[in-house]
């Protein structure tokens, strides 16, 4: 009689797969379409790929790789391959958050947004003179920056100017590529509408985990580099995959965020920021504007360190800029203690007068700490 074959299940996402001998979790995991942190490109390197496996028996044991777990019941998902395939085996992915700084010296900026609130009797919103809908009570922006590597978002009131809530998470696209340029490849060999729902889908996540109606958003304001930003309005990135290496327009966009499947007020703007070059992009003249370097008679120099690194100098006379490549310093890819801004990495550490170590991490999320919304500090300081 044939066997029964058992199924590989997801626990939280509702997704199972049938069992295949010899093939790694991790597979079934990108062809299932679930974010997890594999930078390594499934060479046990960077350990982002840690599940938790009930039937652990049922997987091939443990390679070199995972001598490092001591706890039953975790493996690697690039390492553990199936073994037996008549028994379910149940996966757990343990959420995990990249944490963003949210604090440091700002310089205050005049309130004047596009979107306004006028009472002609009764109050409507209206976006650059265009009515949008009844005022509802508050109006909400969204600040987007898509990282190579991690997404920030920032809720702002658009009456009042304040910051109302903050979050950030992975760059799901991860999954595609751990840069642009595989990105860009990925794009070239397979279409890049994976990585379009992907960063859509990321975005849509962190909008609805806000306390924070999402139909009372009414503009979303986005920057990140040449790659990112055009994979999000849905540009084709094909042309910067070769000399010269050329976005397919510089200019500003305007698009309507039913348009690009946001789930904010369907008549919302998104405004995506103009760019400077094939890899400076949108987030280096946030950066410009920002710090109104451009104004100044005396010669600035701004460096925006991320996956990739982008430097400009100059001042009101006119400015240069470049960039370069600086993800592997800083996600722990292939460094034995190393490992990106995630739950559970140190973040700041302090030496005092009695040359005593302090040190905080990251906030870990386990999955039932985060289904309440609470955080885990592993560590606190010390």
């Amino acid at each position: 009689m044939p066997v029964e074959l058992g199924e590989l299940i997801v626990k939280g996402y509702d997704k199972r797969a049938t069992l295949v001998e010899g093939k790694t979790i991790l597979s079934y995991l990108q062809e299932l379409g679930i974010y997890i942190i594999a930078t390594c490109g499934g060479l046990g390197e960077c350990k982002g790929c840690l599940v938790k496996v009930e039937g652990e028996e049922n997987l091939t044991p443990k390679t070199e790789a995972e001598q490092f777990i001591k706890e039953p019941g975790y493996r690697l998902a690039c390492q553990a391959r199936i073994a037996k395939v008549d028994e379910d085996i149940l996966v757990e992915i343990p959420r995990r958050r990249f944490q963003i700084l949210e604090r440091g010296m700002r310089k205050e900026i005049p309130l004047d947004p596009f979107v306004k609130v006028l009472d002609g009797g009764y109050k409507r919103v209206y976006w650059d003179g265009k009515e949008l809908g009844r005022y509802e009570g508050e109006v909400y922006g969204i600040a987007l920056d898509i990282g190579t590597t991690t997404l920030a978002m920032y809720w702002v009131d658009l009456e009042t100017g304040e910051e109302r809530y903050i979050s950030s998470m992975a760059n799901p696209q991860i999954r595609y590529g751990n840069d642009v340029i595989s990105r860009v490849d990925y794009a070239i060999e397979k279409g890049q509408g994976d990585l379009e729902k992907a960063i859509i889908e990321g975005v849509n996540d962190m909008i609805r985990g806000a306390p924070i109606d999402p139909s009372h958003i009414y503009e979303v304001v986005v920057v990140g580099n040449t790659v990112m930003r055009d994979l999000f309005i849905g540009h084709s990135v094909k042309p910067l995959g070769g000399a010269p290496f050329e976005p397919l327009t510089r200019e500003a966009a305007n698009i309507g965020a039913e348009e690009l499947g946001l789930e904010v007020n369907p008549k919302a703007n998104v405004y995506a920021f103009p760019l400077i070059g094939g890899f400076i992009g949108g987030d280096t003249v946030g950066v410009v504007l920002a710090t109104e370097m451009y104004k100044r008679e005396e010669i600035s120099m701004a460096i925006d360190i991320g996956t990739n690194t982008e430097i400009v100098i100059g001042n009101r006379d006119g400015m240069i800029a470049t960039s370069c490549a600086s993800g592997p310093a800083f996600e722990g890819s292939g460094i034995k203690w190393g490992v990106g801004g995630v739950g559970g990495a140190i973040k700041e550490i302090e030496i005092d007068e009695d040359l005593k170590v302090k040190y905080k991490t990251c906030l870990l999320y386990t999955s039932d700490a985060a289904d309440e919304g609470l955080g885990v500090d592993l560590g606190g300081r010390r």
